[in-house]
C-alpha cells in the first residue's frame, strides 16, 4: 500500500517503480521516500540508502499493516497518525529502507486536510524562523509520547519541546526577542499542558493504555 498525500508534487514516471525496487532489493516491509518540504533550500547530495525507523512518503507491505491494526483513530484531525503506525511497525520488527533518491515536493497547502481541523496550522520550520510565533506539543504528540513510554520520560520530552521553543534561527536581535516573547507565552504554554496531557491521559485511559 502506498501513502501519498493529496499536497504531494513533482512526482516522477519511475517514482512508484523505484519504491518497488528498493522493497524487492532488500525484502524490505517499508520503503520509505525523500520529501522535499516547501520553503526550504537543500543542498545537492548524493542518493543514500539506510535503514530507518521514520515514515515519510512511503511504500508499506498490506499484511504488515493489517498485523499491526492499521490507523490509530485518536490522531483523525490531528497530527502524528504516521509516527505512532510507524513506531508499531518498527516494534513488530518491520524493516524499512529510506532512499534519499526518490523524491516528492510537499506543498504545506494552507488549506484543507488538517487544517480543516485546526491542526499543523502552524509547523516547526515556520515556528523556528519567526521571533512570536510558536508551536507547543499537540494533545496527540503527548499521547504518542505516552502511548510508548512513561510518564518521566514523557514529562521530559515536554520539557525538551517547550523550552527549544525559546530559540530561532537568524540574527541575535531577533533571538532576544523570541527569548522575551517566550516569557511573556510562558503561562499560555501552562495551561496548554495541563489540557492536552489531560486530553492525552483520558484517550490512553480509555484504551487501556495508561502506563
Amino acid at each position: 500500500m502506498l501513502f501519498l498525500g493529496d499536497d504531494a508534487d513533482h512526482i516522477g514516471e519511475d517514482f512508484l517503480d523505484r519504491l518497488v525496487g528498493v522493497q524487492q532489493y532488500y525484502q524490505a516491509d517499508m520503503v520509505a521516500a525523500f520529501v522535499e518540504e516547501a520553503g526550504i533550500d537543500y543542498r545537492p547530495q548524493k542518493p543514500f540508502r539506510y535503514m530507518s525507523d521514520s515514515f515519510p512518503i512511503c511504500l508499506v507491505r498490506k499484511s504488515l499493516l493489517e498485523e499491526t491494526g492499521y490507523m490509530d483513530m485518536f490522531f483523525n484531525r490531528t497530527i502524528r497518525a504516521d509516527h505512532d503506525l510507524a513506531m508499531r511497525c518498527h516494534l513488530a520488527g518491520a524493516l524499512m529502507i529510506f532512499d534519499s533518491g526518490i523524491r516528492v515536493f510537499h506543498h504545506r497547502a494552507p488549506v484543507g486536510g488538517l487544517r480543516t481541523h485546526k491542526a499543523r496550522v502552524i509547523t516547526r520550520h515556520m515556528s523556528r524562523r519567526s521571533w512570536r510565533v510558536f508551536v507547543g506539543p499537540t494533545a496527540s504528540e503527548i499521547y504518542l509520547a505516552a502511548k510508548y513510554f512513561p510518564w518521566p520520560k514523557v514529562r521530559n520530552y515536554l520539557w525538551i519541546k517547550y523550552l527549544g521553543q525559546a530559540s530561532l534561527e537568524g540574527p541575535w536581535h531577533l533571538k532576544l526577542l523570541r527569548l522575551v516573547a517566550f516569557t511573556f507565552h510562558i503561562p499560555r504554554f501552562m495551561r496548554e499542558y495541563r489540557q492536552r496531557s489531560k486530553e492525552a491521559r483520558a484517550a490512553l485511559n480509555h484504551k487501556g493504555l495508561a502506563k
